[in-house]
């Protein structure tokens, strides 16, 4: 597998997203692994997205290792967000997203959309393929099978707890990969 070349340009978006300015880290190098899946290193190589402070990487997250994605969202109007770093994706490739979740507290639900994208790094779908989950105090493996459509580059990853309704709820060991058609 190829990893993530940071190139200068590239280093110059990451720094950009992490600080807002930037929704995306487009870039024509992509690598074909999520980085970070696990947050085993904290939030590198998440990009927060209108976050408002409520997704941090946390001992009492993780379904593995040491830690695991912890979002605290007690605001019954707006959500969190968070954005995987583009990785490389090839059009009318079947590719399956899948992560482990469990809910601690609350009645609100996350959503995790695969979002395809072309060489500029614009999103090619309005509706991305999306798992909203459900209320599950025992951890719970979801996933979604997906097929790039015409004119992908890469792709990423969005979490977004979802705005109507509080929710404390735990992410890990996130999966992505190319599946048979």
């Amino acid at each position: 597998m190829k990893t993530l070349k940071m190139t200068a340009s590239l280093r110059f978006l990451r720094a950009a997203a992490l600080s807002g300015l930037v929704m995306l880290a487009a870039s024509s190098t992509y690598s074909q692994t999520i980085l970070n899946p696990g947050f085993e290193e904290g939030l590198s190589d998440w990009i927060p997205r209108m976050d408002r402070n409520m997704s941090t990487a946390s001992a009492e997250a993780a379904h593995s290792g040491s830690f695991g994605l912890r979002i605290v969202d007690q605001d019954e109007k707006q959500g969190s967000g968070l954005l995987s770093l583009t990785t490389d994706a090839e059009a009318g490739k079947k590719y399956e997203l899948s992560f482990w979740y469990r809910t601690t507290s609350g009645e609100g639900s996350v959503q995790v959309s695969l979002f395809f994208v072309n060489q500029d790094g614009k999103p090619l779908q309005k509706k991305p393929p999306t798992v909203l989950t459900d209320k599950s105090p025992e951890w719970k493996r979801f996933s979604v099978v997906a097929v790039a459509p015409e004119g992908t580059s890469g792709m990423f990853i969005q979490i977004h707890s979802v705005n109507a309704g509080t929710v404390v709820a735990d992410l890990d060991d996130f999966e992505l990969k190319e599946v048979a058609n």
